[in-house]
């Protein structure tokens, strides 16, 4: 690639692509991506660096790539365990083949996920690219794209993909999150016997509505914004698709009523693992709440900001000595990073790479979300560790909760506090209702339970019977 060249051409190209297809429909996004690949073959600036020799694939497999602007491994965000999980499960006897390309930051750490996703059984190739430069490094966002979007546009990313299915036939492309939907016609257009999956992890406008009421000043405009500018971009994108994945009911309809031809529930996470989080021996419970969460993702500094200042004086009054001990990698904001300083009853542990000791020794896990969308893998992984968990009924939202057993629900700061209290002073109530959770988990939400549900898909996606 050549300096601002490559970048002009992308930046104008790209933008021209977007703004039609959401004038004129997907027939002429079609027209237009064709357009977009001869130019940019017309061009002779091709990839940064060549795509590698891709190994064979046993006959009859059904072949999927899987594409995503970010991944960790081992998985620890809710999207990367979502996205890898099910293959931990699935066995070449499946007749599933995966290859993985996704962004990252450094080569060292992209070398490290190749490792680690080429050792899952399934996984025959992956490819992790430094995206050293984006679309959004170089000039202001067009008008009519979303910041969310406009920030996962790299042309390395674009390049290679582009350039490995020209090589390359997949029966199904799949795409992580609507903000690289991007994507979508273009590659319908560079490989169209291949079958275009949005695996939606969330319907992000609903993030930032749920956001908007708590939203306030310069943020509340940005906020607007992006709920707005987001909300016509999956409205326009969603259809593009021949099948989605859904993590809840209330956003599996939501995708069907945008007119995606096939749509699947599967579950948050990927699925949890009883082996990793189950203790196996008692445990001393010497945590009397926990929280697990990212410090550097408002919803959750906004919940804990809500729990620390309205929840736990009432906890406070009637127990003086319980402590809520928050674990989380990323900087908190001011706010609530004032708030533990200040307060004697918090602990704030900071990135942990075992979250299972925590677990382990927690009488209450506490979900006080407000803000967000999809299905949170907090409360599962709680229910894996036999640890009862209080949440408001939003932080449930998604989760097979049955109130009162496997769950407690409350949205007012007493009745938050008095649930607290209720599993506090009776380990018997809590030990109750962690087994009818560990239960929920066996039933829904184990990865043998979960691999299976999304191979099938894989295989009804693709217009294949299973052997």
């Amino acid at each position: 690639m050549k300096g601002s060249g490559k970048f002009g051409f992308y930046r104008e190209k790209v933008s021209d692509f977007i703004g039609i297809v959401r004038a004129q429909g997907i027939r002429e996004a079609m027209a237009v991506a064709k357009k977009f690949l001869n130019r940019r073959v017309d061009s002779q600036e091709g990839s940064r660096e060549e795509t590698e020799s891709v190994p064979p694939v046993p006959e009859g497999c059904i072949r999927v790539l899987d594409i995503s602007y970010y991944i960790n491994c081992p998985p620890t965000s809710g999207g990367s365990l979502r996205i890898i999980n099910p293959l931990t499960r699935m066995s070449p006897e499946d007749g599933i083949s995966v290859d993985f390309v996704f962004s990252t930051w450094g080569k060292e750490y992209a070398r490290d996920c190749e490792e680690y996703l080429m050792r899952l059984p399934v996984v025959r190739f992956a490819k992790g690219l430094v995206a050293e430069n984006y679309l959004s490094h170089h000039g202001s966002i067009p008008e009519g794209i979303p910041e969310e979007v406009w920030a996962t546009m790299s042309p390395a990313l674009m390049d290679y993909v582009l350039d490995l299915v020209s090589r390359e036939r997949y029966d199904i492309i799949q795409i992580e999150h609507s903000q690289l939907a991007w994507m979508t016609p273009l590659l319908r257009a560079a490989s169209p016997s291949s079958k275009l999956v949005l695996d939606a992890h969330n319907i992000e406008y609903r993030i930032f509505r749920t956001w908007l009421p708590y939203a306030e000043g310069r943020q509340r405009k940005a906020v607007q914004r992006n709920m707005e500018s987001m909300w016509v971009w999956e409205t326009d994108c969603f259809p593009w698709h021949d099948a989605a994945f859904a993590v809840s009911k209330m956003e599996a309809g939501i995708l069907c009523n945008a007119k995606v031809p096939r749509v699947y529930q599967v579950p948050t996470g990927g699925g949890m693992d009883p082996e990793k989080y189950c203790p196996k021996e008692e445990h001393e419970k010497d945590y009397d709440m926990l929280y697990i969460g990212s410090m550097n993702w408002f919803p959750n500094c906004h919940g804990l900001e809500w729990f620390i200042r309205e929840v736990l004086p009432l906890i406070v009054e009637k127990k003086p000595s319980a402590v809520l001990h928050i674990v989380g990698n990323g900087i908190p904001d001011a706010d609530l990073i004032s708030l533990c300083r200040r307060n004697g009853n918090v602990r704030f542990w900071g990135f942990q790479d075992d979250d299972v000791q925590f677990f382990h020794r927690a009488k209450v896990f506490v979900v006080p979300l407000w803000i967000g969308a999809g299905a949170r893998v907090k409360i599962p992984t709680a229910w894996c560790a036999k640890v009862p968990v209080v949440s408001t009924v939003f932080g449930a939202e998604g989760a097979e909760t049955v109130p009162g057993e496997n769950i407690l629900l409350e949205d007012t700061p007493e009745g938050f506090a008095s649930a607290v209290l209720r599993l506090l002073d009776d380990p018997e109530e809590g030990k109750r209702i962690a087994e009818n959770a560990f239960e929920t988990v066996l039933e829904h939400y184990s990865l043998d339970r979960c691999a299976r549900p999304i191979t099938d898909c894989y295989y009804d996606i693709a217009g294949r019977k299973r052997a």
